[in-house]
């Protein structure tokens, strides 16, 4: 069969452009480094691309979580360590005051301490970390801990829930980052013992020493 001189002319062309369009994805395979940039190009070895591409971005997602979650975890141990620290103070009043040779007017004075324990107490229970409250459960924007009066409280009411908040710090796993106030309440044990304290009640303080203790131990334990 004879080719006229047209069909090998188109047959050229066909050859330049294909060589054109090889040449164009190689220069572009090596200003870019990729070797795969559409799905034409290997349709196996663009699987491959976007199953590391979403592997990565799960890893990136999971630093992250991960980072979170121990900055909440820091903010919280920092919360209950100040608590301890409180509590541990207001055992060492609570055997003091039980003591029968105290007079009204130095378990008065006594009282007005705890009383400012009591308010740091609180303060310290409605901690935040990143604008959020710690012991509010998932209620994170609200205050958990609300005392019914600000300068001298009869009651602490909890104002959280108590949901968990998980954080995936990687495949299949997650991890409980909070601690809900519900479990966390030495509030009432505390106002008890200064109004013992104001009321110098000594047969009530002989059992304040123990009901503090034993919210010192619930605290020891949370943390």
């Amino acid at each position: 069969m004879r080719i006229s001189n047209t069909q090998i002319n188109d047959r050229v062309l066909t050859y330049l452009a294909n060589s054109q369009q090889r040449l164009a994805k190689a220069q572009n395979q090596v200003a870019t480094g990729k070797r795969v940039q559409l799905p034409s190009d290997d349709p196996v070895g663009m699987q491959r691309v976007l199953a590391t591409k979403t592997d990565i971005e799960l890893g990136v997602q999971f630093t992250r979580n991960s980072n979170i979650a121990a900055g909440e975890l820091s903010a919280t141990e920092a919360a209950l360590s100040q608590i301890t620290e409180l509590l541990s103070r207001t055992s060492e009043l609570a055997v003091q005051a039980s003591n029968g040779t105290l007079s009204a007017s130095e378990r008065t004075s006594i009282a007005q301490e705890v009383s400012q324990l009591l308010t740091q107490a609180i303060d310290v229970g409605n901690s935040q970390f990143a604008g959020h409250y710690l012991f509010a459960g998932q209620l994170t924007d609200t205050a958990p801990y609300v005392p019914d009066n600000a300068t001298t409280p009869t009651t602490v009411a909890y104002a959280g829930d108590t949901g968990d908040i998980d954080r995936e710090v990687a495949e299949g796993s997650r991890v409980t980052i909070n601690i809900t106030g519900n479990r966390l309440t030495p509030f009432a044990s505390l106002i008890t013992f200064r109004d013992n304290l104001l009321a110098n009640d000594v047969t009530a303080l002989g059992l304040d020493a123990g009901l503090i203790e034993a919210q010192l131990d619930v605290v020891l334990r949370l943390r």
